[in-house]
C-alpha cells in the first residue's frame, strides 16, 4: 500500500451496506474538505468481500485497488457538455 492508502477492515457486512458505508465515508471526506480547507476532495475506495473477492490478503488488497482504480476512472469521465442560453 502507498503512502496515501489505508485498509479498514469491517465485520459482518452484506455488499449493499459495505457500497453505503463508502458512500458515507465519501460524503464525509468531501464535506470535511470543505468545510476545513475549501476544497474539492474525493476518496476512491475499493471494498472487498470476505471469502467472495478472495481468501487472502494479497487477493483481497489487489481485488481492492483493482476496484479503487475502477472508480477513479469512472470519475475522470468528463461529464456531457450542457449548453446554457443567457439571455
Amino acid at each position: 500500500m502507498g503512502g496515501d492508502e489505508f485498509a479498514a477492515v469491517m465485520e459482518n457486512l452484506s455488499r449493499s451496506a459495505a457500497e453505503q458505508r463508502m458512500r458515507s465515508f465519501d460524503r464525509l471526506v468531501a464535506e470535511a474538505g470543505r468545510k476545513l480547507c475549501g476544497w474539492t476532495v474525493a476518496l476512491s475506495c475499493g471494498y472487498v468481500l470476505f471469502p467472495a473477492d478472495g481468501l487472502t490478503a494479497e487477493e483481497l488488497l489487489a481485488e481492492a485497488d483493482r476496484r479503487m482504480r475502477q472508480r477513479k476512472q469512472e470519475r475522470r469521465i468528463p461529464a456531457p457538455a450542457v449548453a446554457i442560453e443567457v439571455a
